[in-house]
């Protein structure tokens, strides 16, 4: 538990799925949680398996041939 609520917003279309981190909101659980808030440094909005492509985007994670990309 990190004590930070996520506000995301979701783009939905007939191509993909777009998210965007619209806000966090800090609520600590304990007054020392209050003071020993820490900077975000990675979200993860969904994980899912992804099929081996041509080729492989290492530095934004993204797989891609001829017909797809992901």
């Amino acid at each position: 538990m990190v004590g930070l609520e996520a506000i995301i917003g979701l783009k939905v279309t007939d191509s993909y799925l777009g998210f965007t981190m619209k806000g966090l909101v800090f609520k600590p659980f304990t007054n020392a949680d209050a003071v020993t808030q820490t900077p975000v440094d990675e979200t993860l909005f969904i994980q899912l398996p992804v099929r081996k492509r041509e080729n492989f985007g290492d530095w934004l994670n993204v797989v891609w041939d001829q017909d797809v990309a992901v």
